[in-house]
């Protein structure tokens, strides 16, 4: 796996887990992720 792609895939988890995050409301867990 290229590195390019590694980080297209974690930032799509990362956009993600932020959306969830967001829905259960705990938009201050934003900055650690």
């Amino acid at each position: 796996m290229t590195h390019r792609s590694f980080q297209k895939i974690s930032e799509k988890n990362g956009r993600e887990v932020r959306g969830i995050l967001v829905k259960n409301g705990c938009k201050e867990g934003e900055g650690s992720l």
